[in-house]
């Protein structure tokens, strides 16, 4: 199987240190806690709209594991993804807002006073009805004012108190807190004071409003049925993965440019394959899946000083790095990677047999190379080659030394990626996947639902259950005859299908997220 790379989180259990999403990142890396807690909740939602058998035991619903993010966070403190996206990547905007709310000059506070109104106008819309007083006044030009920070307090102060009208009896007591706090603010002059108070105030209303959507989202949620939750989650999963992306990589021209250097690293056969121009992109992720190396997707991170900047050391690039819209999909790309290198495997020792070997040959084989990707400790290559041609020698029966000897040098031979028989093979099978891939897919009878405004209207979800229902038809019918040359052995050819409908769902569901933007320009 393709092999894996050294893979420690800083200061960070054995659990942590095997994480999907992050054991590409370096030893030294620091990674804040709430950090780790929005992305495994978005790699959770990722594989609920994904794969849903990884994370749904046999015998649970959706619905049922849906509520795990909640239930094991604290009742009144808890920050939801947004907020704790904001407190952790956005860090930086929050210092710069209290630095500008501190300087004399109104116009400079005003300035940054309307960028908190934004944020909090567009946190609140969810929440309360259109044309409520707080949402008029937070959209609204300022008044004339000499004293904008204080005119600051008492809109914060309404907002509260409007939100304690239409949140949950549960988060009345957090609100008074937060009231309070309020309720003596600094004079006019004590201008870094009320700054600070504006800012914890704004940020923990952002919070506040979160936890409202939570609580009126799991109340919405709780009367859908299965199918109509699971058109919901892919909805909602497919805004939060990009924007979290967005939001850790910081720009989408920075995101484009990673893109578009991806895209000039296509080279033959994979680029002759006749594809239509918007879907080369599936035709250079199948050359990345094509690779020995793992696919890889690392966290931007930069160095932190330290007194002796002698011991500071960028990480060396990855090899087979996808870019950032790849990075909740890599997990499940590099298993399907693993998957193409096994099939190719089973093809190129089959083809060592004559044609009426034992059918239970391929079966043996694939067991062995599946344990080895499924297990958290893979066998050495070593061991795995010696396990291979003893299935080999098996099937062939008995032979002498000298026969044994030379069966084991053509498996080890036929086995390197740049034997002409083995190359040849993983080529049919990639370009086959890659032409299949490619082509524009029929549009489904319906759109998902848009983005759910907890709490405003339940959403339309019909629409949603029916593209999860023609999607698993699709799978169905797709590769129903799917075959490629030199895979014809039967188990190989359900294998191929198998590993076929999994690309084809991690395809489709990077084209929902991303569209256009992963195209060449």
């Amino acid at each position: 199987m393709t092999s894996g790379m050294t893979s420690p989180v800083i200061q960070a259990s054995a659990e942590l240190a095997t994480h999907p999403l992050l054991k590409f990142l370096p030893a030294s890396t620091f990674l804040p806690v709430e950090l780790l807690d929005v992305l495994n909740h978005t790699y959770f939602l990722h594989l609920l709209s994904t794969d849903p058998s990884k994370v749904v035991p046999p015998g649970k619903s959706v619905l049922s594991m849906m509520t795990k993010p909640h239930a094991a966070a604290g009742v009144e403190a808890h920050p939801a993804l947004k907020a704790q996206v904001e407190e952790v990547v956005h860090k930086a905007f929050w210092d710069a807002a209290f630095e500008a709310l501190s300087l004399p000059e109104s116009g400079e506070q005003l300035a940054r006073l309307k960028l908190l109104y934004n944020d909090l106008y567009d946190a609140l819309q969810p929440l309360l009805p259109p044309n409520h007083r707080i949402l008029l006044a937070l959209s609204s030009p300022f008044e004339p004012t000499s004293a904008p920070l204080l005119s600051a307090v008492i809109h914060l102060r309404e907002t509260l108190v409007a939100l304690k009208e239409r949140c949950a009896p549960l988060r009345d007591a957090y609100i008074e807190i937060l009231l309070k706090r309020l309720s003596n603010p600094p004079s006019q002059n004590q201008t870094v004071e009320l700054a600070r108070l504006i800012i914890d105030s704004g940020r923990d209303i952002l919070k506040l409003s979160e936890m409202m959507k939570d609580d009126l989202s799991q109340f919405v949620l709780g009367t859908m049925s299965e199918p109509e939750l699971r058109g919901i989650i892919h909805s909602e999963t497919r805004s939060r993965e990009r924007g979290l992306i967005l939001d850790l990589w910081k720009t989408p021209s920075i995101i484009a440019g990673l893109i578009q250097a991806w895209h000039s690293e296509l080279f033959s056969p994979y680029m002759d394959v006749v594809v239509p121009p918007e879907r080369r992109w599936v035709a250079r992720l199948m050359q990345a899946l094509a690779e020995p190396t793992p696919v890889a997707c690392s966290l931007p991170t930069k160095l932190v000083s330290t007194a002796d900047s002698s011991d500071v050391t960028l990480p060396s690039p990855l090899p087979n790095t996808l870019p950032p819209p790849f990075f909740f999909s890599t997990p499940a790309l590099e298993y399907a990677q693993n998957l193409l290198q096994a099939l190719v495997i089973v093809a190129a020792l089959r083809a060592l047999l004559p044609p009426d070997v034992d059918p239970s040959f391929s079966a043996r084989v694939w067991t062995l190379l599946e344990s080895s990707i499924e297990s958290p400790y893979p066998s050495t290559d070593d061991t795995k080659l010696a396990h291979l041609a003893d299935e080999v020698i098996r099937a062939r029966g008995l032979v002498d030394i000298e026969e044994e000897a030379r069966l084991r040098a053509a498996v080890s031979r036929t086995l390197q990626v740049q034997d002409p028989a083995f190359a040849l093979l993983q080529r049919r099978l990639i370009t086959a996947l890659e032409a299949r891939l490619a082509e524009v897919p029929q549009p489904l009878r319906s759109e998902l639902p848009s983005v759910m405004r907890a709490g405003r209207h339940r959403p339309e979800v019909s629409a949603g259950v029916n593209t999860a229902r023609s999607r698993e038809d699709e799978a169905v019918r797709e590769w129903e005859g799917f075959y490629v040359k030199g895979f014809e052995d039967a188990l190989v050819k359900e294998k191929v299908r198998e590993t076929g409908a999994r690309l084809r769902k991690e395809v489709r569901w990077l084209e929902e997220v991303w569209g256009k933007e992963l195209q060449i320009e």
